[in-house]
C-alpha cells in the first residue's frame, strides 16, 4: 500500500491549510467539522463527559485498545 510521500501519491490537504492561514485558531464547532475533536461539550459538562468516556475506555479489553492504537499509528505513518 502506498504511503503519503511516495512518488505518485497525492498529498491529502483537507482543511489544514485553512487552519494555518487563520493563525491556527478555530472554535470547538469548527474543530468538530474538521474532525479534530471527537465531541464538543459545554464547559459545565466537560468533567462529566470525561468521566463517561474514561469509564467506557476502562471497560474495553486492553488488547483491543493496544491494537487500535497500533492501527492508528500505522495509518498516520508513525
Amino acid at each position: 500500500m502506498p504511503h503519503p510521500g511516495d512518488p505518485g501519491v497525492p498529498a491529502r490537504r483537507g482543511k489544514s491549510p485553512r487552519i494555518l492561514f487563520i493563525s491556527g485558531k478555530i472554535d470547538s464547532k469548527e474543530a468538530g467539522k474538521f474532525g479534530l475533536v471527537l465531541k464538543s461539550v459545554p464547559d459545565n459538562t466537560l468533567n462529566a463527559e470525561v468521566e463517561t468516556m474514561t469509564e467506557q475506555m476502562s471497560r474495553a479489553p486492553i488488547n483491543q485498545l493496544r491494537l487500535l492504537k497500533n492501527l492508528q499509528k500505522g495509518r498516520d505513518g508513525l
